[in-house]
């Protein structure tokens, strides 16, 4: 202090390392990005089509020469045809997945009173013989709606898929939480997940059961939107008395309700 004057010498060596550090992430996530993309673009295209042609070929001569091909032949030809066709959806999926992306500044107020009403009218006949129990009323939050009932339809399909109960039973729960977000719950009575798996049941296209149709993609589609939407998503199990998946997503804050209803 010299004449009532207050002088601070401030380092900023430390602040120019950060901020080089910053920018050289900020290169190497661009980098990564940019690959995914070509990745993206040759699994599309390189791989996709020829997939899409061989399937096609051999969906030609089963339908040709139906009737006229020795059983055996016929066999290895479906056989072939039905690993095609899987192929193809692996390839979709792996596509899809690598460019889920999902914008913040699209976000909206999702109402999940028409979200749960339109998931339970496109699975009616996966739940047909399934109680589904939802809570009323269901929260607000803020999001892509779309996204978020891919997340509420892979889980109850899920649920409902895997039940080994004479009457199955799915529960939908939720509840608020204090750092802004609503934690929801799909719980079912089914067989259960052994601890060692609950975490890789998320990883892309890893099934626990390969009896089963699909990819396997579903939870990982899950998990990338629920992150994208700045929440998280974690199973909890026990044997023989049912799974829940349990994720959250962010709250309509008063402030934002007083913005819409404004404008």
């Amino acid at each position: 202090r010299d004449g009532g004057r207050i002088e601070y010498y401030t380092d900023v060596t430390e602040l120019m390392l950060l901020q080089r550090r910053l920018e050289e992430r900020k290169n190497e996530l661009q980098e990564i990005n940019a690959k995914l993309q070509e990745f993206n673009t040759a699994i599309s295209h390189e791989v996709a089509s020829p997939a899409r042609a061989a399937f096609g070929h051999l969906e030609l001569m089963l339908r040709q020469y139906n009737g006229e091909l020795p059983d055996m032949v016929r066999q290895d030809l479906e056989k072939a045809r039905d690993r095609l066709s899987w192929l193809k959806r692996l390839i979709g999926d792996l596509s899809r997945f690598s460019s889920m992306r999902v914008d913040r500044v699209e976000f909206e107020r999702v109402d999940l009173e028409k979200v749960l009403e339109r998931v339970m009218a496109d699975l009616s006949e996966e739940l047909r013989t399934v109680n589904v129990v939802i809570p009323r009323p269901l929260p607000l939050v803020r999001g892509i709606a779309t996204r978020i009932s891919e997340v509420f339809a892979n889980l109850l399909n899920n649920a409902a898929k895997f039940n080994d109960k004479a009457l199955p039973e799915i529960r939908i729960l939720w509840e608020e939480m204090p750092d802004g977000t609503y934690m929801f719950t799909i719980q079912d009575n089914g067989p259960g997940v052994e601890s060692q798996y609950l975490d890789t049941i998320f990883s892309i296209f890893k099934r626990l059961d390969n009896k089963t149709e699909g990819t396997g993609a579903g939870l990982a589609f899950c998990r990338r939107i629920v992150k994208e939407h700045g929440g998280k998503i974690w199973a909890e199990s026990e044997i023989g008395k049912g799974t829940s998946f349990r994720f959250t997503l962010p709250k309509v804050s008063e402030e934002v309700e007083e913005v819409e209803r404004v404008h």
